[in-house]
């Protein structure tokens, strides 16, 4: 937990003067710095994240039986694992480069609008942190997404789809999907209606039996879901507490109540991903598809915080910034959610 609180600290301040620059030339050329030297730190962390092993462990497998790998599902990225590899550049490195393209990707807007010291910092909060050091791949394809975002605002469809499309085949497959959000509106979601929407989710997946369901519609397809039926029957999973599903209801509903910036189509994607998220929660097969949406909280909350007109806002925003402080803690400290969070031991142990 200790080295989380240091990495936030560090890189914050660095942040803060990073955003007082006001050369553009200088600004990028620091910010660069900024991202290889987090990148650097995020990809010498040791075990963090559940599939920490499975990637360490086919890192270390291609250069023993190559043709093993399936890099035709993510050409580019097994291409740099191979590179890494031949060049004897230990597990950590390649790390590394990830953690830098996605970190880049994710921070660059931020970096343009002088908001780099709060996206930062709800970088971390929201759990997006925890989702890059986990699915490494599908992290690619979503820091992607988010830089991509410039452009589904400005309606570019041809540079959005290009991205979009590139990232989905160098990367991870899944996100060919993301081309639907294109189409998205820009319509404002009434907040109330948008709470409405979340507890009939809520009520929908406790009350009705949705994932057996879907599994049962998934194996009546030829071919794919024959593939897939055995495994669906072993990846069901405990609703538990719920803590985690009315967490994510709170934070989208403050984001759909305050939120006024420029990302009047992103928004309305990430308030989408979470219903969808609570609906599906109790499938591993869509839930990691969501996983590209929920955590987008991070673009947000910075146009929150400076456009706050009220005492009710002021308060509401910073309830909420509390129980986003309090539920990183419980996954950084506890090794809680879906990512895991253990293992940035590396600075203690040299």
């Amino acid at each position: 937990m200790h080295v989380y609180l240091y990495i936030i600290t560090l890189f914050s301040l660095l942040a803060y003067f990073i955003d007082l620059v006001k050369s553009k030339k200088q600004k990028q050329f620091i910010f660069s710095m900024y991202c290889m030297l987090l990148a650097y730190f995020l990809g010498s962390r040791y075990g963090a994240g559940h599939d920490y092993f499975n990637y360490e462990k086919t890192y270390e497998s291609i250069a023993i039986i190559t043709q093993n790998i399936p890099t035709f599902s993510s050409p580019l990225f097994f291409s740099l694992y191979e590179l890494s590899n031949y060049l004897s550049l230990p597990f950590t490195v390649a790390l590394s480069i990830f953690s830098l393209i996605t970190i880049y990707q994710c921070l660059y807007r931020s970096m343009t609008r002088n908001e780099l010291l709060y996206s930062f910092i709800f970088l971390f909060l929201s759990g997006y942190i925890f989702f890059i050091n986990n699915q490494i791949k599908q992290a690619l394809v979503s820091a992607t997404f988010i830089f991509s975002l410039y452009y589904l605002e400005k309606r570019n469809f041809w540079k959005y789809f290009s991205l979009i499309i590139l990232s989905s085949i160098s990367f991870h497959p899944s996100g060919i999907f993301l081309v639907l959000c294109y189409f998205i509106t820009e319509k404002k979601i009434d907040y109330k209606f948008y709470l409405l929407a979340c507890i009939s989710g809520l009520i929908v997946v406790t009350k009705f039996d949705v994932y057996t369901q879907y599994v049962d519609l998934i194996k009546s397809l030829p071919l794919y879901g024959e593939k897939y039926a055995t495994r669906f029957d072993k990846t069901i999973q405990h609703v538990g507490s719920g803590l985690t599903i009315l967490y994510h209801i709170i934070i989208a509903t403050v984001v759909c109540k305050f939120y006024s910036g420029n990302y009047k189509r992103g928004v309305n994607i990430y308030l989408i991903g979470v219903l969808l998220y609570i609906i599906f929660i109790n499938s591993e097969f869509l839930e990691r598809f969501f996983f590209y949406f929920i955590y987008l909280s991070f673009l947000f909350f910075p146009n929150i915080i400076k456009n706050k007109k009220s005492i009710t806002s002021w308060f509401i925003v910073f309830f909420t910034i509390i129980l986003m402080i309090v539920n990183f803690i419980a996954e950084a400290a506890y090794n809680y959610g879906k990512h895991g969070a253990s293992g940035i031991t590396w600075m203690f142990e040299l």
